[in-house]
């Protein structure tokens, strides 16, 4: 019924079609509404068989052909309407009841409704809306009945026009909306020719309906006496209340008629509905119904009344509930095929993806087993290079710290070398014995002094007591003398430290071991 919502200005927009079921003619308008602004969008009309009440079931196809003829006309091509049957075809009564539940009064309503029905109450489709307020000494209910022949021929009507009845009311509910909620009452007045409906409307509230035929002519008498009459039995319904206006709506034509007739027949304001409806359109008044049923369920304030049986709707309800459960039952079917396939494509992608993580796993073996393989010849190779770098690598000149060693022992010292070391940390120590501690003090100067060595001192001196002492030529000594024992440490100066010298280039290095 209602078309998709959307925004304008952060107002909540809405449309809804509806279609007005008249004696002689259907019309059919479509409403937006923002908020509480109504605006008739479209509109459209298709004329009916005069007779086309009397028999409905005879009169089911030019019903639909006229519903398809008033919604081309309108340019609307609704799934779902809100539709109204005209006042003079279904039964309209109010009653008082006591103050009950709702479940109470809905019972008390299909007791007093055989009061007012003319036929049995299992042949009639019955609905009521309570209008009185909650402070009112009894609960006033409108009871609406139609024949239910007559509501399943208009429904089928609407089935085979294409469109689903949402909701199927009465003409006079159209019309409340137009009174623009007024506090004292307001008749509204829809004139056909041939036929006139009149509705008092009080706080949007409808307190009384009336519908009646006319003669062709003269059609200002008639309507004058009809309207008369009607003012009247809304008198002698509501005695404390009475009309503070009257409103028309109606065909150009009907309108001006009435508008001659009824100011000296009233004494109340007489003028034309305005509301929503554009006051400069004078056709637009035609579908004051239409556009009133439309409004007020594009608003979400339906009147309330819905004559679709119970049975249909829940008909319609299993059909949608089947439907929705096909519909679903296919989607799930159609979501475990698409499931399926992906299954199938996402293992078959799985699988190649799995077969090439193979392939590349085994070339990545085989790079590791060749790096591996690189890695082992590079460390091996770099461990017999820092072994020949250890042991060829030294920046010590063997031939000069002997040379300067052998320079450094004073002559005619008696002093003898027994061990020459030089460490793989570049440290050399001298040892040796001599008679005199002068002696290996005079050895220690001497280095010293060489240029050859650094940081050189005397690391130890001990007495050995006593020894032979060779003389020149090995024979030995005629007697034993007094011998001391030394170690000298000392480092060469030609090392990688910071007082490392520089040496010319032609001076030949001699590879040393760990000891010389």
């Amino acid at each position: 019924m209602a078309f998709p919502s959307r925004q304008r200005g952060g107002s909540r927009l809405a449309r809804v079609v509806a279609v007005e079921l008249g004696l002689t003619c259907v019309r059919a308008a479509e409403v937006e509404t923002a908020g509480d602004a109504a605006r008739l969008v479209r509109r459209g009309s298709a004329p009916l068989p005069a007779d086309a009440w009397a028999d409905p079931a005879a009169s089911r196809d030019a019903l639909a052909e006229a519903i398809r003829g008033a919604l081309s006309a309108a340019g609307i091509t609704p799934h779902r309407v809100v539709a109204a049957l005209p006042r003079s075809v279904v039964t309209l009564k109010y009653a008082r009841l006591p103050h009950a539940t709702p479940e109470q009064v809905q019972g008390m309503v299909q007791f007093e409704a055989q009061q007012y029905i003319p036929f049995p109450m299992d042949e009639v489709v019955l609905d009521h809306l309570i209008v009185s307020e909650e402070g009112d000494e009894l609960t006033t209910v409108m009871v609406v009945a139609a024949r239910q022949s007559l509501v399943e021929q208009v429904l089928a009507a609407f089935e085979k026009a294409g469109v689903e009845v949402e909701q199927l009311t009465v003409s006079s509910l159209g019309l409340v909306g137009h009174a623009g909620g007024a506090s004292q009452p307001v008749a509204l007045l829809d004139f056909e020719p041939g036929e006139m409906e009149l509705a008092v409307v009080s706080e949007g509230r409808l307190l009384f309906s009336r519908a009646a035929r006319l003669p062709d002519s003269p059609a200002e008498h008639s309507l004058a006496s009809e309207v008369a009459r009607s003012f009247a039995a809304f008198q002698n319904e509501h005695r404390s209340l009475s009309v503070s206006r009257l409103l028309l709506a109606g065909s150009v034509g009907a309108l001006s008629d009435a508008e001659r007739a009824l100011p000296g027949l009233v004494d109340v304001p007489v003028s034309r509905v305005d509301g929503f409806l554009d006051p400069g359109d004078a056709e637009a008044l035609a579908y004051a119904v239409a556009a009133g049923l439309a409004a007020d369920a594009a608003r979400g304030e339906s009147a309330g009344i819905n004559l679709v049986p119970a049975s249909r709707l829940e008909r319609k309800a299993a059909v949608r509930r089947r439907t929705h459960g096909a519909l679903a039952a296919a989607a799930v079917l159609a979501v475990l095929a698409f499931a399926g396939v992906s299954f199938s494509n996402t293992l078959a992608a799985q699988q190649r993806e799995a077969a090439a993580a193979r392939r590349e796993n085994r070339r990545l073996e085989g790079a590791r087993k060749a790096l591996a393989k690189v890695k082992a010849e590079h460390d091996r190779a770099a461990k017999t290079f820092a072994t020949v770098a250890g042991g060829l690598g030294r920046d010590l000149y063997i031939v000069d710290l002997i040379k300067a060693v052998s320079d450094g022992i004073p002559k005619n010292s008696s002093l003898h070398l027994t061990q020459l070391t030089i460490e793989r940390g570049g440290q050399v120590a001298i040892h040796g014995t001599a008679r005199t501690e002068a002696a290996a003090t005079d050895l220690v100067l001497a280095l010293q002094g060489s240029g050859a060595f650094r940081d050189v001192r005397l690391g130890y001196m001990g007495d050995a007591q006593t020894a032979t002492l060779p003389t020149a030529g090995g024979a030995p000594a005629k007697k034993a003398e007094p011998v001391f024992t030394f170690i000298i440490n000392c480092k060469p100066r030609g090392g990688s430290g910071p007082e490392a010298e520089e040496r010319p280039s032609a001076r030949r290095r001699a590879p040393v071991g760990d000891e010389a």
